[in-house]
């Protein structure tokens, strides 16, 4: 298929226009030549340069562009004006390609003149000054690189190895480098698109071979001073590649770091505050402090970064000996800071009631039980008159008394070292005609026996599994209330005991009750329904014993355990307390994010101080001494033809050098990642993002250079062709 631009080759080769060996005056290069070789004939080494440049730039399409130029019929000095003439005088050579009879062939003509000109100038200028025109051919390329597209049609998987990535790396450089080797080759040919294929061809080899040695050399010698480069870092000055780790890992993690400094702002900061003295005087001023829950960007961040707090951990230093002091504190706590179940246990008390209220409610209790203790002491001075309606029903009834409620009184009457009978006459004669005494439960007696089947039916045995009253339950409430009605019949003075402390025991109950609402028998729905059925009050009480409970839970587990889950991990338990907390669900989000940054603060300590040992080795290992003398084995192992083992020393030897293992990256390393305050974060925040401009730009002109040095390589190679 015929190129567009054949026709004015070919009329080129035919007809040359007047004056065609020689520029007219005016020439864009005519200001070069002063720059002339002594002969005073040849093109100057300014010329050279420039028409190399122009050369490079272009793809080897300049002199093509400006016999285009030429063509458009206007005058010089609007050379200067973009590609104004280029792009006219193509629409002229359109126009005369499509209606010759219309437009006549004058831009054609001029074309064909400009094209053999400008060929023949180039090749002069090159013939003169070789070096010179290549020169100016790899500026030009290096130019307009950053101009050009990319070209990268192979991309490497999410986290595929180092070796698949620096293959796919140098399939695009041979991707890029064998299209620019086309294009250049394309531009360099003469004649028809026909007769330039065999160059295009031969430069998109060219390419597809130099791009990626050019390219891989370039990378291979950044990585190599970059090496260097970290290896002085990390002895002067660590922070800043210390940030570099950091923030590699984060983005790894795909950390919202505005996100976890904000939760750490909740979980570890009083704010500062103004207390004005009543009556006036001078406000004091009290300061922030950072303390509370302590949880840090190593527990928030996600797994890469935990693991690069392990092996600061983990690096023998100064930065070990810190981040195992704040890690086992955190866990096991100090004199002066609580430990992971100290703090549950306060995180609890905010939300469910602390044991400060149920010492509180144990004190009213108390106090009402003394109030009333001097009635129930002449209640139970009272012996019953069992030959009296109610004393028969109560002993009608002990037979229906569980033993394990009778055993239950009897323990505690001994406890208390009081006597629980009454001797009375039977109502049965013996054989000799005599009625017998015989010993009876007393008014004491049969109040505890009450209180025991009270514990009965508020326990296990007295409710199913959805929280219902069990057929037992029911069985023991409605002896209790024959129990209450006979022995108030029985003793008067014992109903206006209960009566003064009626109040209170209700309370009690709802205590009690709480603190079986954590029963695996129990179930949300059960809590919910048990709530329903309280007072305000009560259901203060029910949710203080619930958190009683828990908090002997938490007291009774090793402190070395993870107490977050252990005593919350269930779903029944946290769904227990969502119940409880019905009314307040800010509240109790806040505390499942507790329970939750809790668990991770315990995973962060136990992956960190129970790790691999390999990083410490390899830090006891990397000093730049250690590193020299390994170089040395290296290269004495090459020189006697033991070229294998080199390498293999060589590589261990750059695994033990690394510098980011070094001890004083690690400890910077640790500054941020184990600092419970916000306001370190958001600081290395800061500080990331002025160095990534920094290295931002670095990457551009790194980038820049990788696409740019192969094809300046690539075009200078095909024009010396």
């Amino acid at each position: 298929m015929a190129n567009f631009f054949d026709r004015f080759d070919e009329a080129s080769a035919a007809s040359p226009a007047p004056g065609a060996g020689a520029p007219p005056a005016g020439n864009f290069f005519d200001q070069f030549d002063g720059l002339s070789a002594p002969n005073g004939n040849a093109p100057g080494m300014g010329t050279a340069l420039v028409r190399g440049a122009v050369q490079g730039a272009t793809l080897n399409f300049g002199d093509e562009l400006t016999a285009a130029g030429e063509a458009s019929g206007l005058p010089s000095w609007t050379s200067g004006i973009g590609m104004i003439r280029p792009a006219i005088g193509s629409a002229r050579l359109a126009a005369e390609y499509l209606a010759p009879g219309v437009f006549g062939t004058g831009a054609t003509d001029a074309y064909a003149a400009a094209v053999a000109r400008e060929r023949e100038a180039n090749q002069a200028a090159e013939t003169a000054h070789p070096l010179t025109f290549t020169g100016g051919a790899l500026a030009g390329s290096l130019a307009t690189a950053p101009l050009a597209p990319v070209a990268a049609p192979f991309r490497a998987a999410e986290g595929a190895h180092a070796l698949t990535r620096a293959g796919i790396g140098a399939a695009n450089l041979a991707a890029g480098g064998a299209a620019y080797g086309g294009a250049a080759g394309l531009g360099a040919g003469e004649g028809g698109l026909l007769e330039r294929l065999p160059s295009a061809a031969g430069g998109a080899a060219i390419g597809a071979v130099a791009a990626p040695i050019v390219g891989g050399a370039i990378t291979g010698a950044r990585g190599a001073a970059q090496y260097v480069g970290d290896n002085i870092a990390a002895m002067r000055n660590p922070g800043p590649l210390a940030d570099r780790i950091v923030a590699r890992n984060l983005e790894r993690d795909a950390a919202d770091l505005p996100a976890i400094a904000a939760q750490m702002e909740r979980a570890n900061v009083t704010p500062a505050v103004t207390v004005h003295p009543p009556g006036g005087g001078k406000p004091v001023e009290i300061p922030r402090v950072v303390g509370g829950q302590q949880v840090t960007a190593a527990d928030l961040a996600g797994p890469n970064t935990r693991g690069l707090a392990g092996n600061a951990a983990r690096t023998p230093g100064p930065g070990k000996t810190a981040a195992e002091e704040f890690l086992n504190a955190r866990q096991f706590g100090t004199e002066t800071a609580p430990s992971q179940g100290e703090r549950i246990t306060r995180q609890l008390g905010s939300i469910l009631g602390d044991d400060g209220a149920i010492a509180t409610a144990d004190s009213i209790i108390a106090s009402r039980a003394a109030k009333a203790q001097p009635i129930y002491e002449k209640a139970f001075a009272k012996p019953i008159d069992y030959r009296s309606a109610p004393g028969q029903r109560l002993d009608a009834m002990l037979d229906e008394i569980p033993n394990s409620a009778r055993f239950r009184a009897n323990e505690l009457l001994m406890l208390e070292g009081k006597g629980g009978e009454q001797l009375v006459f039977g109502n049965v004669p013996n054989r000799n005609g005599m009625y017998p005494l015989q010993a009876v439960p007393n008014t004491r007696q049969w109040e505890y026996i009450r209180r025991a089947l009270w514990d009965d039916a508020l326990g296990n045995k007295g409710f199913g599994k959805e929280g219902e009253i069990s057929q037992y339950g029911a069985a023991v409430r409605q002896l209790i209330g024959r129990i209450d009605k006979s022995l108030n019949e029985a003793v008067p003075t014992l109903r206006a005991a209960r009566a003064v402390y009626k109040g209170d025991s209700d309370l009690l109950d709802a205590l009690r009750a709480g603190q079986k609402a954590f029963h695996p028998t129990m179930s949300k729905e059960a809590v919910e329904k048990a709530l329903k059925g309280l007072s305000q009050g009560e259901a203060e009480m029910y949710r203080l014993g619930a958190a009683n409970a828990l908090r002997d839970r938490l007291a009774n587990m090793p402190d070395g355990a993870d107490k977050a889950k252990a005593a919350f991990g269930a779903p029944a338990t946290r769904e227990k307390i969502g119940a409880m907390m019905r009314g307040n669900p800010k509240g109790h989000a806040q505390f499942m994010e507790y329970l939750r940054n809790e668990s991770r603060m315990f995973e962060t300590r136990s992956k960190s101080l129970g790790g691999s040992a390999t990083q410490e080795r390899l830090a006891i290992a990397g000093d730049v001494d250690s590193a020299v003398g390994d170089f040395g084995a290296a290269a004495i192992q090459a020189g006697t033809g033991r070229a294998r083992e080199a390498i293999t020393t060589i590589w261990r030897t750059l695994q033990k050098a690394n510098p980011e293992k070094r001890a004083a990256v690690m400890n910077e390393a640790r500054k941020v990642l184990f600092n419970p305050d916000p306001e370190a974060l958001r600081a290395f925040m800061r500080r990331a993002e002025q160095a990534n401009l920094t290295i931002g730009q670095r990457e551009e002109i790194a980038s820049t250079l990788i696409r740019a040095l192969p094809r300046a390589v690539i075009e200078t190679a095909i024009s010396a062709q």
